[in-house]
């Protein structure tokens, strides 16, 4: 546990300059500065690794294969109570072969993780890459990797159901508004356009 506090405290306070640390103060009986640590660009070695201890392929596989079976799921629902001939059903079977070609063309590994080396190499240095690695190996590591897609994953149903509760509320709000304008200007409606622009914002019941 004690190894885990500090690899998570050594991420929180990784280098973000070029100067890994401030110099020592200078020797005054030896005479000597030591030199300045250079946090160098994380190495294409040390970012595979870290993409295999996350799983990325796994990832990547799993992407593939819901894209599939949402494309495949459109297509029969988009046939379904139709009578097709065979020619027809031919025709499908190839859309559908060619669809998951398309897929596994686009979403290939060696194009994800060529992409991922560029990425990580722009933004993560060595030593906050070398950090990172030492604490996906001790078991906190080992339980964000498993446990971290599932928490995302319920934390965005439970923000679709806040904004879902939301939106009716701020509606009844402009609604009250609208009727206080009409109560303060006597013969004029404010939200009529040929009287009056309306002052108070309108709220889609449905949220981008």
């Amino acid at each position: 546990m004690q190894l885990a506090m500090r690899t998570v405290l050594a991420l929180i306070w990784a280098p973000t300059t070029l100067w890994a640390a401030d110099p020592p103060i200078a020797s005054v009986a030896q005479g000597t500065v030591a030199s300045p640590h250079i946090s160098m660009p994380a190495s294409e070695e040390s970012i595979k690794a870290l993409l295999q201890i996350t799983g990325t392929h796994k990832l990547v596989d799993d992407m593939q294969s819901r894209i599939d079976e949402r494309a495949m799921a459109g297509l029969q629902s988009a046939l379904a109570g139709r009578n097709l001939t065979k020619e027809q059903e031919a025709i499908l079977l190839r859309q559908r072969a060619t669809v998951s070609a398309v897929i596994k063309e686009q979403l290939n590994w060696d194009t994800i993780e060529s992409m991922s080396i560029r990425v990580y190499r722009e933004t993560l240095t060595q030593d906050e890459l070398d950090g990172m690695l030492a604490f996906y190996k001790t078991p906190a590591g080992e339980a964000v990797i498993k446990k971290l897609p599932r928490i995302t994953q319920e934390i965005s149903f439970e923000m679709q159901r806040i904004v879902q509760l939301l939106i009716p509320k701020l509606m009844e709000i402009t609604k009250a508004s609208q009727e206080e304008l009409k109560l303060a200007t006597p013969g004029v409606d404010p939200c009529n356009p040929a009287s009056a622009p309306c002052a108070s914002p309108k709220v889609s019941p449905n949220p981008p």
